[in-house]
């Protein structure tokens, strides 16, 4: 299994040798040559060791603020402004589908960064933590991490294998379909989800967040995005100044139904969000409506916004 993976990963960074190169600039004007779509964070460990690239906190493109995971064009100028800190790189950045580091190099870097200053137990307790975030996000049974032995959890907690595709893994195998490709990215894909292409996966979602101008273009955005199409969509202001999202879509597999997750959680910033189990019946159902909220809704009727949620999709699904 080692050698395989080894195997695997000299494959992926022969790819990426081969792949279109974009020159951008450093402040002084030294030009760097980066694989095609990658990152002001991947220019940081290239342009500088990875010890300092994986100390990152901003980054300005051509001299304006820029998330650490834009994508670099031709031509542009980076500058990255590092931290003193000596805390190892965020687990997140070695995530499928934020998509914080696109290169080989850069990623092997994080997973040996985190490897090296996480103790076993501490990287343990970090991948259990992940793992559990991830099957509140997909509305999976909380118990699924508790079948993950140490060493799993270990290696979710360094980064070497990311939550994202463990939990892909959980949700397709809970819901009969496809896992789809760790390695495409989903997001940012024009082409469309097609009855005529693929096998199609009703999936829904419930969002809340404080209603703020702009906030349902951005999730409408984020699902197109995502190469999705709605199937049915809801959205509703509530008390305390919080808006209310229910939607449904059509997807071809878990993972671009998980990158649009991730998205929205990025892009939305919700106070919840969570995908609506319409496969649970019964007492499963009566678990995850009524299971803990976010202590900013702890005054919410949260347990009747999901029935009220469940029971809107179920009308789509039946």
């Amino acid at each position: 299994e080692g050698r395989g993976e080894l195997l695997a990963e000299l494959h992926r960074a022969y790819n990426e040798a081969l792949r279109e190169k974009v020159a951008v600039f450093t402040p002084t004007g030294r030009v760097l040559y980066l694989p095609r779509d990658a990152t002001p964070l991947d220019f940081a460990v290239w342009n500088l060791d990875a010890e300092k690239g994986l100390r990152a906190e901003a980054a300005f493109i051509d001299g304006v603020e820029a998330p650490l995971n834009a994508t670099l064009r031709e031509g542009q100028t980076v500058l990255v402004h590092l931290h003193d800190g000596e805390q190892p790189p965020p687990l997140e950045w070695a995530g499928v589908h934020l998509r914080y580091l696109r290169t080989t190099r850069a990623r092997a870097a994080l997973v040996d960064a985190r490897t090296r200053m996480l103790p076993q137990e501490v990287a343990v307790d970090e991948g259990r933590d992940a793992i559990r975030r991830e099957l509140a996000l997909l509305s999976l049974d909380p118990l699924l991490r508790n079948e993950l032995g140490d060493e799993v959890l270990a290696a979710l907690g360094r980064g070497a294998l990311p939550v994202e595709l463990v939990s892909g893994q959980l949700l397709a195998a809970r819901l009969h379909m496809p896992l789809g490709d760790a390695s495409y990215e989903y997001t940012g894909n024009s082409r469309m989800v097609s009855l005529e292409q693929a096998e199609v996966h009703r999936q829904s979602f419930m969002l809340v967040a404080e209603d703020r101008p702009g906030l349902m273009v951005e999730v409408v955005a984020v699902v197109r995005e995502c190469g999705l199409e709605f199937q049915r969509f809801s959205a509703e202001p509530c008390g305390d100044c919080l808006c209310i999202m229910v939607a449904a879509v059509q997807t071809d597999c878990a993972l671009r139904f998980g990158s649009l997750m991730h998205n929205l959680r990025y892009r939305s910033e919700p106070l919840l969000l969570q995908r609506i189990p319409t496969e649970l019946t019964g007492e499963a159902l009566d678990q995850w409506t009524n299971e803990p909220v976010p202590m900013m809704l702890d005054d919410s009727p949260v347990w009747n916004w999901k029935k009220e949620a469940t029971d809107l999709v179920t009308q789509v699904t039946a």
